[in-house]
């Protein structure tokens, strides 16, 4: 009987540590959650880059993904200029 009230409180023990853990991990995610909700996206890999201790090796790859962003909106915009100047009246290649 004795054996059975200790199984059932280290039981309990057990479930009210595993109830803690789960508490300190919603916790941790929620205030990181707080902490890069208005990042942009480079500022989120730099830290993200912080926190895992990578932030000097991580910048040469955050600087070079910044630089073939810049360069897609580059050429987006000068896509989107160039379908604008097709479309417009008196465009010979609209006309055939």
């Amino acid at each position: 009987m004795l054996s059975a009230i200790t199984a059932k409180q280290i039981e309990g023990r057990r479930a009210e540590e595993s109830a803690a853990a789960a508490r300190e991990v919603f916790l941790k995610k929620l205030k990181d959650q707080v902490a890069t909700t208005r990042l942009s996206r480079e500022e989120l890999l730099r830290y993200r880059a912080e926190q895992l201790g990578a932030g000097s090796a991580a910048e040469i790859y955050i600087q070079k993904l910044k630089k073939a962003e810049e360069g897609t909106v580059r050429f987006t915009i000068k896509t989107a200029a160039a379908g604008k100047n097709l479309r417009t009246p008196g465009c010979f290649a609209c006309e055939k």
